[in-house]
C-alpha cells in the first residue's frame, strides 16, 4: 500500500503501483465547480414533546405462524422475505473457497492479528507519561486493554472456522515513533479493516460467520422505539470495560406489561406476545444467549440473578450492549459449529 494521509479527518487511502519523478509547481488550492448532489429531504423541528392521545385507523402486527418450539422456526411477527429468518440453522462454518479466503484476510491483515499485536505493542513501547502527554488516560488505556481481549475471542473462532490452514501471527513493523502517530495509525488499521471486511461480508455463502455483535429481531426493536426505554447507568462515554457497568450476581428487578397495548407514534402498533406467562429471562449478546430464571413472580413483577456468562475466557457476556427479553421457555438449541 502507498502514502496515506488523513485530510479535514478523512481517512484517504492512496494505492500507487508506479510512480514517474517529473519537474513540479507546487499547488495548494484548485478551484472547481460544484458536482450536482441529491438535495436532502425536508426536517422539521419538533416542537412538542408528549404522548399521542389519538386513536389509530389501523393496527396490529404482522404474524408468521410459529412451529414446535423445540426446532428452530421462523421468528415471529417477521415481514415475508430476507435472507436466513425463515427457521433454517444458521451455519458458523466456512462453506466455499470464497469463504475462507475472506476469513483468512479478516484473521490475517485486517480484523484480528495485527490489530490484537498493535494494541500491545503500543502499551508495551510507550509508557503511561507518553499517553497522558496526548491527552489519553487510564480508561483509554484500558479500553485499549479491553479491544485487545475481544480480539483474541474473534481471533479464536475464525481460527476455529479455519483450523490447520488458519493464518498465524506474523512479525510486524509499525511506522509509528509516538503516541498521536501510533493513534492515526491505529485508526487508519481499523478502518480499512472495516472496509476490508464490508466488502465481502454480503457475498459470503454463510454470512453468520464474521458477526460478532448482537443483533435483534425487528419486533424487539420496534417496541424499544415505541415505548421508550431507559437505562439505571450513570454516563460512560469512554468506560474502562474491565470494571462493567453491571456484574454477575445483581438483582435485576422486572415488571412488564399485558400484550394489547397500543403504542408508537400513533398508536398503530399493538403490543403482542406468542408465548405464555413468563418463566425466564434471555440475556442476548454478541453470539450468546444465556437463561436465567425469574424468581419471585408475582404478577407481572418478578427479578432474576445476572448471570456469569462468557463466551470467551476473559470477554465476559454482559459487558458492552445487551438486551434481555422474557419468555416461556429456556429453548437450548446448538448450532452447525466448530
Amino acid at each position: 500500500m502507498g502514502p496515506s494521509r488523513v485530510l479535514a479527518g478523512t481517512n484517504l487511502f492512496v494505492f500507487a503501483s508506479r510512480a514517474i519523478a517529473a519537474p513540479l509547481t507546487a499547488t495548494t488550492t484548485f478551484a472547481a465547480m460544484a458536482s450536482t448532489t441529491v438535495p436532502n429531504v425536508p426536517i422539521t423541528n419538533v416542537t412538542s414533546y408528549r404522548p399521542y392521545k389519538g386513536t389509530a385507523t389501523t393496527t396490529g402486527a404482522i404474524s408468521t405462524t410459529v412451529l414446535a418450539a423445540s426446532a428452530p422456526q421462523p421468528a415471529p411477527y417477521m415481514p415475508a422475505g430476507g435472507l436466513g429468518i425463515n427457521g433454517s440453522v444458521p451455519l458458523y462454518r466456512v462453506q466455499s473457497d470464497f469463504d475462507s479466503e475472506s476469513i483468512a484476510l479478516g484473521l490475517y491483515q485486517e480484523r484480528e492479528w495485527i490489530e490484537l499485536d498493535l494494541i500491545r505493542w503500543g502499551r508495551a513501547i510507550f509508557s503511561v507519561e507518553y499517553f497522558e502527554a496526548a491527552g489519553l488516560t487510564s480508561e483509554d488505556r484500558a479500553f485499549l486493554e479491553y479491544m485487545a481481549d475481544q480480539e483474541i475471542g474473534h481471533a479464536t473462532l475464525l481460527t476455529n472456522m479455519l483450523g490447520l490452514q488458519a493464518p498465524k501471527q506474523c512479525t510486524y513493523n509499525y511506522p509509528v515513533s509516538n503516541v498521536r502517530e501510533y493513534v492515526d495509525f491505529f485508526q487508519k488499521l481499523t478502518r480499512f479493516g472495516e472496509s476490508g471486511v464490508y466488502g465481502f461480508l454480503n457475498h459470503l455463502d454463510s454470512r453468520e460467520v464474521v458477526w460478532f455483535e448482537v443483533g435483534i429481531p425487528q419486533s424487539w426493536a420496534w417496541t424499544l422505539n415505541a415505548t421508550g426505554s431507559t437505562e439505571d447507568c450513570g454516563p460512560a462515554t469512554t468506560q474502562n470495560r474491565a470494571l462493567p457497568l453491571s456484574y454477575p450476581g445483581r438483582h435485576v428487578f422486572l415488571n412488564w406489561d399485558e400484550p394489547g397495548k397500543p403504542v408508537g407514534p400513533d398508536n398503530s402498533y399493538v403490543t403482542s406476545t406468542s408465548a405464555s406467562a413468563p418463566r425466564f429471562a434471555v440475556w442476548v449478546s454478541q453470539l450468546n444467549v444465556t437463561y436465567s430464571p425469574l424468581l419471585n413472580i408475582s404478577g407481572n413483577k418478578a427479578y432474576t440473578i445476572q448471570p456469569d456468562a462468557s463466551v470467551y475466557e476473559g470477554d465476559p457476556a454482559a459487558n458492552g450492549t445487551m438486551f434481555m427479553a422474557l419468555t416461556d421457555e429456556n429453548l437450548f438449541f446448538v448450532c452447525d459449529a466448530i
